[in-house]
């Protein structure tokens, strides 16, 4: 393969630059792909087991973990059934969409908004998260008991 822009006139090779460059690339996709697909979804699980463990497995979500770790929400999203998109939690809570975005995109909170706005916001967040939450991934919430850590840990892995 020609790296140096030598192929630009001779289209007759661009195929074959173009077979290379897909051969190139399988390679290291069935090489790397499966080792940081791995390494993502350990820091992903990881990061859902912290707030597992900050909401008491999600019995007790409050306004006060999304007002300070708004970096939350997303997992919080993917939390419910069926995982809910922003625009779909915009308007189920009522909320402001520049909230939702800044709260996912720059992991903050919107910072035109004034704080007794922000937090009347979140809660509705948080209800409409709590009364959505997937009960066949958090099967603790169809019964009365404590989860187990392996249920904590199947439930941590399934959408992260």
């Amino acid at each position: 393969m020609d790296l140096d822009g030598g192929n630009l006139d001779k289209p007759q090779r661009w195929k074959a630059d173009t077979q290379l460059s897909v051969d190139d690339y399988n390679r290291w996709f069935l090489e790397y792909a499966p080792i940081t697909y791995r390494e993502t979804r350990a820091r992903a699980t990881l990061y859902v087991e912290d707030i597992l463990v900050r909401t008491d497995n999600l019995r007790r979500l409050t306004s006060n973990l999304l007002f300070q770790h708004p970096d939350a929400l997303e997992m919080l999203r993917m939390s419910t059934s069926p995982p809910i998109a922003r625009d779909r939690l915009v308007g189920l809570a009522q909320v402001s969409k520049s909230l939702i975005e800044n709260m996912e995109r720059h992991k903050r909170l919107s910072p035109n908004l004034a704080e007794a706005l922000v937090r009347e916001q979140l809660e509705r967040i948080t209800t409409v998260i709590s009364h959505l939450i997937d009960r066949d991934i958090f099967i603790w919430f169809n019964g009365d008991g404590d989860p187990t850590v392996e249920d904590v840990r199947r439930a941590s892995t399934c959408r992260s």
